[in-house]
């Protein structure tokens, strides 16, 4: 049964960061005309969601459908894993993987023994559930950023974020993993000196009648810059994450081909139809739950609206104008109130004003 992990990750990701965080400190700006551009781009490998990135940044990576290796435990999601960097690579953000992990009970099958020595179980690592920032000091730190000598400078466990996960998870998810659901999240920053490095983890955890537990991390990821310079980055790093929006074709299909029996096709089909619904509200829906302008000032953004669709988009408060090429989608914002884009010869586009809401 597919999970919509995915969905629910992208959508939460960046404001529960942004809750998550003391309040940002807007660095003082230059007097001069700063202009950026953004380009709209599709996952290249299933065009499972589009993002914004900054114009001349990289994408790498994408999503993937997993493979039966050793077992099904890793076919319930598909696989994301993507990084989006500057130029020369000083700043950026990744989105992990979610992998599915196995944490045997009190009491252990008699086979235990040999299934820890495998280190595996139906395709899933055997792992001892912990809890979010646990994990990504113990797992996501040692092997995702093995050689450079990250040292931890701030956990902070967010039992209650992990609660309202917990309590948005999609019905059909929480009826395929069956058992007691639960959610748990911690923000973790690291450095090696020269960057610093912030990351976000909620992992859920179902709990077996027996007490064995399949636990995963359906929302990991991180966002780096130079040492002393993330607060100044993470308005710019928070839009990215934001801006993602979910093809809701490639959900429905993807829902639909792990569904492997008649019941859990039209359990699937109600599910894909309540999906399509939250993909057009998700917005809304997600920043009623935790202070949509809260989250907004602590991580120094504010609103803009696209006059030809009516959605939100987020921009650094350094942006007082911001326009929007309809027919690309490209997006461009400048600290100077008077710019217009349409008469600036080095940008080529028919641009509309994006107005504040």
């Amino acid at each position: 049964m597919f999970r919509t992990t995915l969905l629910a990750a992208l959508i939460g990701a960046v404001a529960l960061t942004a809750w998550a965080q003391p309040a940002y400190q807007q660095p003082q700006q230059s007097q001069q005309r700063q202009v950026m551009s953004f380009q709209r781009i599709w996952e290249p490998n299933q065009h499972a969601f589009q993002i914004t990135i900054p114009a001349g940044w990289s994408f790498q990576g994408g999503t993937r459908s997993p493979e039966p290796v050793g077992g099904v435990g890793q076919m319930l999601t598909p696989k994301t894993n993507f990084t989006v960097t500057s130029p020369d690579g000083q700043v950026g953000l990744q989105w992990f993987e979610e992998i599915m992990m196995y944490s045997f009970g009190p009491n252990p099958p008699p086979a235990a023994p040999m299934l820890m020595q495998q280190g595996h179980y139906n395709g899933m690592p055997l792992v001892t559930a912990m809890d979010a920032a646990t994990a990504i000091e113990q797992l996501l730190i040692p092997y995702q950023r093995q050689g450079y000598g990250m040292q931890v400078t701030e956990r902070r466990p967010l039992p209650s974020v992990g609660q309202v996960y917990a309590q948005n998870l999609p019905h059909a998810m929480a009826s395929a993993l069956g058992g007691s659901i639960s959610a748990d999240a911690g923000l973790v920053t690291a450095t090696n000196g020269q960057h610093d490095e912030r990351y976000l983890a909620i992992c859920v955890y179902s709990q077996m009648p027996g007490g064995d537990v399949i636990w995963s991390n359906p929302v990991t990821c991180s966002w780096w810059a130079p040492a002393g310079q993330l607060s100044q980055w993470e308005p710019l790093l928070g839009m990215v994450f934001e801006s993602v929006e979910i093809n809701a074709e490639w959900l429905r299909n993807e829902m639909m081909r792990n569904a492997h029996t008649a019941q859990q096709i039209s359990q699937v089909q109600q599910e894909c139809a309540r999906i399509d619904w939250e993909i057009a509200n998700h917005r809304s829906q997600t920043n009623a739950e935790i202070a949509r302008m809260g989250q907004l000032n602590l991580m120094g953004m504010h609103d803009r609206l696209d006059p030809a669709t009516g959605n939100r988009t987020p921009v650094p408060n350094w942006a007082n104008s911001a326009h929007i090429d309809p027919s690309t989608g490209q997006m461009i914002v400048s600290n100077d109130p008077h710019y217009n884009p349409n008469d600036d010869p080095n940008v080529s586009g028919n641009f509309t004003p994006m107005p504040t809401p």
